[in-house]
């Protein structure tokens, strides 16, 4: 979670103007995102009760200021999600169904990705697919 907020709250020189802005940091927000979507719908058992807190805080308090409805959005899945948590029985979709990610990684990042706990590894799998569309 930390990676991803480092990422989102990335900024570019005093001097540098609003095109560039939407030019370079726009984009890195909508990636960080978009990875924040992709974990919460597809891999929701990451997500511990402190973990919930810390990303509904992040999209609150920071995401909300630039891209108010990505962060309602993502908000009102959280909480379909923790829902369907709550009731396993209920007649929501199933997410179960998990897809892989096969990413090519040089020797280096792959060792470095090792020591890394499960959650972080699919959160830098899905950083770097979405970099690499």
């Amino acid at each position: 979670m930390q990676f991803l907020s480092f990422h989102f709250l990335f900024t570019l020189l005093p001097d540098a103007s609003d095109a560039d802005h939407k030019k370079k940091v726009l984009p890195i927000q909508l990636r960080v995102i978009n990875v924040l979507k992709k974990w919460v719908e597809d891999f929701f058992d990451d997500f511990d009760e402190q973990l919930i807190v810390n990303l509904k805080d992040f999209l609150q308090f920071t995401v909300e200021i630039d891209h108010p409805i990505h962060a309602r959005t993502l908000s009102t899945t959280i909480d379909a999600k923790l829902a369907a948590r709550m009731n396993p029985h209920s007649n929501t979709q199933h997410d179960n169904i998990r897809g892989t990610l096969n990413v090519a990684y040089s020797s280096s990042a792959a060792d470095s990705l090792d020591d890394m706990p499960k959650p972080i590894v699919r959160l830098a799998n899905l950083l770097v697919c979405s970099l690499s569309i």
